[in-house]
């Protein structure tokens, strides 16, 4: 099976831990890629559309909604925003439950919204769901516009 790539946008080095952990101990085919802030993610996003190398190009990026400086929800918008990277599949991956939040995600074109749960067995199933689908289930859409054309 070919190793797929996931970015994780978060600030917080306890779920960010964790998340690792999860990914090293379930054995995941996937890669992740972390950054702490939204402008990093966007960044490291571009960096890889600008590549030759398409496969490295995630297939999901997880986006914490608050960070400093750049909170998710203005990296989403940019994201959506940019002809190079705006197909990226993102899920909000955060502890906000606000409808308000939730909606304006959704605006901006999130591909899912997942509330972190606050205890490790239920966020190591949620995560394995979460890259269960988007690694088996979910038909990506092409990366790596204007190079060959690939579906993750």
């Amino acid at each position: 099976m070919k190793t797929r790539h996931f970015l994780l946008v978060e600030d917080n080095v306890d779920v960010v831990t964790l998340t690792l952990e999860i990914f090293k101990k379930n054995n995941l085919p996937t890669h992740l890629h972390v950054v702490k802030r939204g402008q990093d993610g966007i960044n490291f996003l571009m960096d890889r559309a600008n590549t030759k190398d398409c496969e490295l190009f995630p297939s999901l990026v997880l986006l914490d909604l608050n960070m400093p400086q750049m909170d998710g929800r203005e990296t989403l918008k940019r994201i959506k925003q940019n002809p190079k990277i705006k197909n990226v599949p993102i899920v909000m991956l955060t502890s906000s439950q606000d409808p308000e939040d939730i909606s304006s995600c959704y605006d901006l074109g999130v591909n899912g919204y997942v509330v972190k749960p606050t205890d490790y067995q239920t966020f190591e199933k949620t995560l394995l769901i979460i890259e269960a689908f988007w690694t088996r289930c979910n038909v990506p859409p092409p990366m790596c516009l204007g190079q060959k054309i690939i579906h993750q």
